[in-house]
């Protein structure tokens, strides 16, 4: 087991199911803890090396069901077939009702990520998952990637929880600079939302949005900054309003500029927004 829990005047409490993947011979096991203060800026630590383990408990609950997971590249927002830079940050979160195995004697039953369907790429992933906050059900597991080709990829990603039950999930995704811009509803009378998919979520961004009205003036131009940015942006949203007036019916033109101070990187789309009353 590998997690956070909290410490409240020094006190704390683990509490989670052991895989089924351990040595049934009674063997002395070990608890690693590491401690910090966020308040006074001071760290602990301590080992417990006398921890018995071994056999099988006489109230385990049987458990048929395998865990969830939900896959991710750099942020939370990436959807499958999504664009991505070619070192994309991946995201697995977890949950079981037991818990996930991350047995180190767990042969078959290791979590791992595989790309394209070529087992020579598989990568072992154990020692990458970290349980939830006081919460032993769910956790996550991250790895960088690095120097992924250009074009379609996919992932296979497995993982099982400590009952030995397995969740196998797929990923796709295409490596390149690719920008897709479009609004809903579209048509719209009240309000119109933009969504943004980049390829380079996880890095700073500078994006602004320009509208022009159906004979080229320039309506309203808003610029928007993103700390490592999501991948995909769905947050804007036009009224349809001009200073607070309400534009006439017509196709308007809306251009947005996507700027990455990082590497000086700018991407153009446009699209067009049908207001109607």
């Amino acid at each position: 087991y590998d997690g956070y829990v909290s410490v409240g005047d020094g006190v704390f409490e683990v509490e989670f199911p052991l895989s089924k993947d351990i040595s049934y011979n009674y063997e002395i096991g070990k608890v690693m803890m590491y401690t910090y203060d966020t308040l006074r800026g001071l760290d602990a630590q301590g080992v417990f090396d006398n921890l018995v383990i071994g056999g099988t408990s006489d109230d385990v609950v049987d458990d048929n069901d395998g865990p969830t997971a939900d896959l991710f590249l750099n942020d939370e927002t990436f959807e499958s077939g999504g664009y991505t830079h070619d070192s994309p940050f991946f995201i697995a979160n977890l949950e079981d009702d037991n818990g996930i195995n991350i047995s180190s004697t767990s042969v078959g039953h290791e979590i791992t990520m595989t790309l394209d369907g070529d087992n020579t790429t598989t990568k072992i992933l154990n020692g990458n998952y970290i349980a939830e906050l006081d919460n032993y059900q769910k956790g996550r597991v991250t790895y960088q990637m690095e120097g992924l080709a250009r074009g379609e990829h996919t992932i296979e990603f497995v993982a099982w929880d400590t009952h030995n039950n397995p969740v196998v999930e797929e990923l796709a995704f295409f490596v390149g600079d690719k920008v897709t811009f479009f609004n809903y509803p579209n048509p719209f009378s009240d309000e119109t939302r933009f969504k943004i998919q980049h390829s380079n979520g996880g890095k700073d961004l500078q994006l602004r949005l320009n509208i022009f009205d159906p004979i080229g003036q320039l309506v309203t131009s808003k610029q928007y900054t993103y700390k490592e940015s999501p991948s995909v942006i769905d947050n804007i949203t036009w009224y349809g309003t001009l200073d607070g007036q309400v534009c006439s019916s017509g196709v308007y033109v809306v251009k947005i500029e996507l700027y990455y101070p990082e590497t000086l990187q700018r991407e153009y789309q446009i699209t067009k927004a049908v207001l109607t009353h």
